[in-house]
């Protein structure tokens, strides 16, 4: 899909709803995504991370009137099925050092030679039904009889917020003692993750019984997951591209330009020096300027 149709649609659904809906993309091969976007006009990537955020615009304005301009809040959930072999050549290095990895939750599943092969079989009658009806009410809850968007509802969640807290405390006390610039910038992202899928359960919970007796049953589950997908979700970022990252993060630290004293040309050369030598001390630090000028200007 190209960005201009991409952002004709999510306007258009504005425009028609009054509010932001979310897209939905699936891929059975991430090739698939990276072949198409090594054309410009569908090179997803930036659009990959505003559209992880609630209230992350994005916008394009052309001139031509067979284009489309718009400034529009982009809302994409996506499944990717990969190789490892894809995922690198589609997490590549502006992915790494932008942020498209951290947000993603990685699944990697593993294929050892003694595993048995994935048996597939058709629902039951009892799971069918039990599924039409949950989409059922969750589609009661969005639209309206006339397909019009409900008014957004606002999920109750602070009682997570100390939870929150004391997890990213603790990942920020480990970040400092392995001086890992790894753990410093996945774990927020790792958090907000889990603390998302934590809040879909805790809302499918009560979408399956709004008894609120069952609240605290619901929270003290939510805790839980939001505890364990957390953790999961940082562990396969670390292991995946975590010592990539430091590696990156070390070069560009390395590639910051110094203006001491100690590197400039005059300090370089002795008391006394000829032209000749103020050519290969030029040659030395990549200068471009000659000799004659530099002799010049002092």
């Amino acid at each position: 899909i190209s960005k201009t149709v991409l952002v004709k649609r999510a306007d258009n659904f504005e425009r028609n709803l009054g509010d932001t809906v979310s897209f939905w993309m699936f891929a059975e091969e991430l090739a698939m995504v990276t072949d198409a976007g090594k054309q410009g006009y569908s090179n997803l990537r930036t659009i990959m991370r505003t559209g992880w955020d609630l209230g992350s615009l994005f916008g394009i304005d052309f001139a031509s009137d067979n284009s489309y301009s718009a400034i529009v809040d982009i809302n994409i959930c996506c499944m990717f099925c990969s190789t490892p072999a894809a995922l690198d050549r589609y997490m590549d290095r502006e992915s790494i050092e932008g942020g498209n990895i951290t947000r993603c939750l990685l699944c990697p599943i593993d294929d050892n030679l003694d595993s048995e092969p994935a048996i597939f079989k058709p629902y039951t009658d009892e799971q069918n039904l039990d599924i039409k009806l949950t989409l059922k009410k969750i589609m009661d809850d969005t639209y309206t009889a006339d397909g019009q968007l409900q008014p957004t509802r606002k999920l109750e969640m602070e009682w997570i917020d100390s939870v929150v807290i004391r997890w990213c405390n603790k990942k920020k006390k480990q970040a400092k003692e392995t001086q890992s610039e790894a753990i410093k910038t996945f774990y927020r992202r790792s958090s907000a993750t889990a603390f998302r899928v934590a809040a879909l359960c805790y809302y499918l919970y009560q979408l399956e019984d709004s008894d609120e007796e069952l609240l605290p049953l619901y929270q003290k589950r939510c805790i839980r997951i939001y505890h364990f997908m957390a953790d999961y979700t940082l562990t396969q970022l670390l292991n995946r591209w975590g010592n990539r990252y430091e590696q990156l993060n070390a070069e560009r630290q390395n590639d910051g330009y110094s203006t001491k004293r100690d590197n400039s040309l005059f300090a370089q050369l002795p008391d006394e020096f000829t032209r000749k030598q103020i050519s290969q001390t030029c040659e030395k630090l990549g200068l471009t300027t000659s000799p004659r000028q530099f002799i010049y200007m002092w």
